[in-house]
């Protein structure tokens, strides 16, 4: 149910999140580089915080390129078993002849 409000949240947002950066353009391209703090200027910043609050999906990598399994050095890939358009759930994989069962 979260990841449904999550991603029920980013739809209603996005369009505001749109707008706010066409009139951010508009306004900084008007501004000009002004160096005077204005009224207008002030604007264009709430315009750029809302466009840039955006959410993302990205998460870092596990780093975990190989594995010891008894006395030899195992290569680890991760491949993506499931993807949509709010998650990406991945497996990661010993890949050697034995079985990919995790060793205690």
């Amino acid at each position: 149910m979260l990841y449904q409000a999550y991603q029920a949240q980013s739809d209603m947002m996005d369009p505001l999140r749109k707008f706010a950066s066409m009139a951010a353009g508009n306004i900084g391209a008007r501004l000009n580089g002004s160096a005077r703090p204005s009224g207008m200027s002030n604007l264009n910043a709430a315009y750029e915080l809302i466009a840039r609050a955006g959410l993302t999906h990205t998460r870092p990598p596990y780093g975990i390129d190989s594995v010891t399994v008894g006395n030899q050095e195992v290569a680890v890939t991760e491949e993506a078993a499931l993807v949509s358009r709010s998650a990406r759930c991945c497996i990661s994989r010993r890949t050697s002849t034995r079985s990919n069962r995790a060793c205690c």
